[in-house]
């Protein structure tokens, strides 16, 4: 059973938005070298009691056997192969390829609860025009491990509904992971996707820049989110308490950023990305 809806006084005002009128999904899965998982993580999404209207797999340059595996599930995916590159190119070439007007992503060796795009396709039918993201949470597991991104972060949100984040930069300044997120395309192409020019956190920088676009819908539910295998990237900071904010990750590409304020760091990040040639 579904959680209730996003719930916020924007949603008494003013007509439905148009660009709720196709709530079409694409999930874009990048792989490299991974056939021992990515049949699960295929078959999780198989498994959605909302299904996507298309799963994109981008071979980023395999070498395993990752046709035999892919065999069975041929009908239900769109196959798209290229040079090894890495990943950011990868989820870029399957955004520029989809079909759908949000876009999803999933890894090779992660899994979706089968309420988890269920939930997105509710929220978002509620939500104001101008919701630019939809986050639900990632459980970090392994055999001795379970930890909920949220937790992470030291958040809080309802059990019971959808939060509407009107300032989403500090929710994901600190660290922030695909698994859980939709976005909405036209938004992705305008941003022009993850900046493949960065040694990493092209997926924490994507996310700083989308929160300046507009507010995210969080549905931080239990056990309608995705799992993620073994701990947490690095990348992502753990705040020590309610309120604080550790230093963002980003200033490990931005040395002289160090000890700035987040929103300082990703001034300073977004104006090194606007200075390469």
């Amino acid at each position: 059973m579904l959680h209730d809806p996003i719930s916020h006084p924007d949603l008494a005002r003013g007509a439905p938005s148009q660009r709720w009128d196709d709530l079409s999904f694409s999930v874009i899965l990048p792989v490299y070298n991974r056939s021992h998982s990515i049949g699960v993580a295929l078959t999780s999404l198989l498994a959605q009691i909302h299904p996507a209207d298309e799963i994109i797999v981008l071979d980023d340059g395999s070498t395993d056997d990752l046709e035999t595996t892919l065999a069975p599930y041929r009908a239900h995916i769109r196959l798209i192969r290229q040079a090894n590159a890495d990943v950011a190119t990868a989820r870029n070439a399957g955004a520029a390829a989809a079909r759908g007007r949000w876009l999803t992503f999933q890894d090779s060796d992660d899994l979706w609860a089968p309420d988890h795009l269920a939930t997105v396709v509710r929220d978002l039918t509620h939500a104001p025009g101008d919701t630019v993201a939809h986050l639900g949470d990632v459980t970090y597991t392994s055999d001795t491990y379970a930890e909920q991104l949220v937790d992470i972060k030291n958040r809080t949100f309802p059990q019971t509904h959808t939060t509407r984040v009107e300032d989403p930069l500090q929710l994901v300044i600190s660290g922030m992971t695909l698994q859980g997120a939709a976005v909405w395309r036209d938004v992705f192409t305008r941003l022009e996707g993850f900046d493949a020019g960065m040694r990493m956190l092209s997926d924490t920088a994507f996310f700083c820049q989308l929160a300046l676009e507009g507010p995210f819908a969080v549905a931080a539910i239990r056990g309608l989110q995705a799992r993620c295998c073994g701990r947490p990237p690095g990348a992502i900071l753990r705040h020590s308490k309610a309120g604080s904010s550790p230093r963002s990750p980003l200033s490990w590409v931005l040395p002289a950023t160090a000890g700035l304020c987040p929103t300082a760091v990703w001034t300073a990040a977004k104006k090194e990305r606007c200075a390469r040639p």
